[in-house]
């Protein structure tokens, strides 16, 4: 079976669809810089939604595009920096908490998922929409049997998903621990689909940096030979320079010793004769 890559945005759409349709109820909170639109996209359906972004930048940017919106959308979303496991305004509660994008370990799971289980209401539903394994750049790897184990007494799953690089799972709270998914046939496939998305995103990576690897080998290789050529040129002019400098330094010991010969005829009696006559003979001749 062929796997077709879904773009960005197309992705986040089909995760979004997904969730908005285990919503229940009109009290929701949302958690989670990974679909930070998720509480507008909520608020248009005119569902009440409360949503704490730990990320400045994405509080900032989350609360500029709830200006653009529409006042009844405005009036359904609360937006607040804050961390989900810092303590609770006014001890609020809500049907459906959706915890959306990374967070910090598979070990600190269990403590947003037991608050989530304080402040959730009877019947009332916990979506979890998390990176799939290993995700390079990003804090935290999730495994399916991390999830499965927030299975417990009060909480069954509900839903399960996979998406390209993530799994969506709905728990929801009863008094029946009784799970209603079973890994069958389906699920399964689904499952294989998920890790062949993945191996098929690193293979891809992989590839990509082999090719830029081989380009930047290519480039390297090419700057070193410019170099040499360079080195071979400067070598040649200072090759050049040195020759001349050898002549110079030749003709300067030949200067000298003429120097010293012609001292020492000058300072002998023939020699002061010898320039004697020398001197008459320019006078005479001018």
């Amino acid at each position: 079976m062929q796997v077709v890559n879904e773009n960005k945005s197309s992705l986040i759409s089909e995760r979004s669809a997904w969730i908005a349709e285990q919503v229940v109820g009109d009290q929701i909170l949302t958690l989670g810089d990974q679909q930070a639109d998720l509480p507008i996209l909520l608020g248009r359906k005119e569902i009440k939604v409360t949503g704490l972004l730990p990320g400045y930048d994405s509080f900032s940017q989350l609360t500029r595009l709830l200006e653009k919106e529409k006042p009844q959308v405005k009036n359904c979303v609360d937006l607040f920096q804050q961390h989900f496991l810092e303590k609770q305004r006014h001890g609020k509660t809500f049907q459906t908490i959706i915890f959306s994008g990374k967070l910090e370990a598979a070990g600190n799971l269990k403590n947003y998922f037991e608050e989530a289980m304080r402040i959730l209401e009877p019947n009332g539903r916990i979506i979890l929409d998390v990176p799939y394994g290993k995700t390079l750049g990003k804090n935290g790897e999730f495994y399916l049997s991390d999830l499965l184990e927030l299975e417990k007494a009060g909480m069954c799953i509900s839903s399960l998903k996979f998406f390209q690089t993530s799994i969506g799972i709905t728990f929801k709270k009863t008094g029946n621990r009784l799970s209603g998914i079973i890994l069958d046939k389906q699920l399964t496939f689904e499952l294989e689909q998920l890790f062949k998305r993945k191996e098929n995103h690193y293979l891809d990576e992989i590839d990509a940096w082999r090719s830029k690897l081989s380009e930047q080998k290519e480039a390297t290789i090419k700057l070193i030979e410019n170099q040499i050529e360079r080195s071979k040129t400067e070598i040649e002019v200072l090759y050049d320079y040195h020759e001349k400098f050898l002549e110079h330094e030749n003709l300067v010991r030949e200067l000298t010793v003429l120097k010293r010969k012609y001292q020492a005829l000058s300072s002998s009696k023939l020699g002061k004769v010898t320039l004697y006559f020398w001197g008459l003979r320019k006078k005479y001749r001018r």
